[in-house]
């Protein structure tokens, strides 16, 4: 019998001098999964998103957080900035796991990180073309396509680019929409969008305008991260039925995730 010397293989990618990471199991451990979580996504009545700035995995309650809001809310996807590299608890147990890289920090590496438990059909990362002043690192983004009762649905994970002008924020989201303006399916985009300021916003409006989504209300909007006045954290979407919306109070990061549940197609 051939032996499985591995647990977890790293596919990795090169994209603008960054990295792309899918971790995945064994060849046959992978197609078993594959397999339970098509199964799974057929016959959904619904399924929830979590969208989370982690700070970096940083605070001493991350972990137990984060258990306790995998295991109150279920989430079948979930949306991370500021994730750590290694799969750890933000790889949800049995599902497809992918990230963005944006930044080293001493030995570790973080960006943007995508798990679901729903079946990822593809991804694709992209990389701002700017680059953040001082550290000289970009801000991230995943794009990826799951399927639901066999209909294919988008799912946009960002970090907005921070302390640089509007134009590179605009040029960072362009290119998101350039990306999927072909698509006309059900879409999701959410995450930590640096959204500080009237003009940041006025462009996020613009291009979120022109794909057709609407600004999910968030209920108990004073829990979620908010700079002079304005929110960071925002979820879009289109061609979906909304069942429930809200931040939840935590101690696992200098935000509070944001919880939205959609009715399945």
């Amino acid at each position: 019998m051939r032996k499985l010397l591995f647990l977890i293989v790293l596919v990795t990618f090169s994209l603008k001098g960054h990295s792309f990471f899918n971790y995945q199991g064994t060849q046959e451990a992978s197609a078993l999964r594959s397999l339970q979580r098509e199964a799974q996504s057929e016959g959904l009545n619904s399924f929830k998103v979590l969208i989370w700035n982690v700070y970096k995995e940083g605070k001493r309650s991350f972990s137990e957080e984060e258990r306790r809001i995998l295991t109150q809310e279920k989430p079948h996807i979930a949306l991370y900035q500021e994730a750590k590299k290694s799969p750890g608890q933000t790889c949800m147990s049995g599902s497809d796991c992918f990230f963005s890289e944006a930044i080293q920090v001493e030995e570790d590496f973080f960006g943007v990180k995508t798990s679901s438990t729903l079946p990822i059909k593809s991804a694709r990362a992209l990389h701002s073309d700017h680059l953040e002043p001082i550290l000289e690192t970009p801000k991230t983004s995943l794009i990826t396509y799951i399927e639901i009762n066999g209909r294919e649905m988008a799912i946009i994970n960002t970090h907005g680019i921070n302390f640089v002008g509007l134009e590179a924020y605009r040029l960072q989201l362009e290119e998101i929409e350039q990306e999927v303006s072909t698509f006309d399916g059900p879409l999701v985009w959410g995450g930590d969008f640096n959204s500080w300021s009237k003009k940041r916003i006025k462009v996020l409006n613009e291009i979120t305008d022109r794909l057709g989504l609407e600004e999910i209300i968030i209920k108990k909007k004073s829990l979620v991260k908010s700079f002079m006045g304005h929110k960071l954290d925002r979820v879009f979407s289109r061609d979906l039925k909304i069942l429930k919306s809200e931040a939840l109070k935590c101690s696992g990061s200098d935000h509070n995730p944001i919880v939205v549940e959609f009715s399945a197609f």
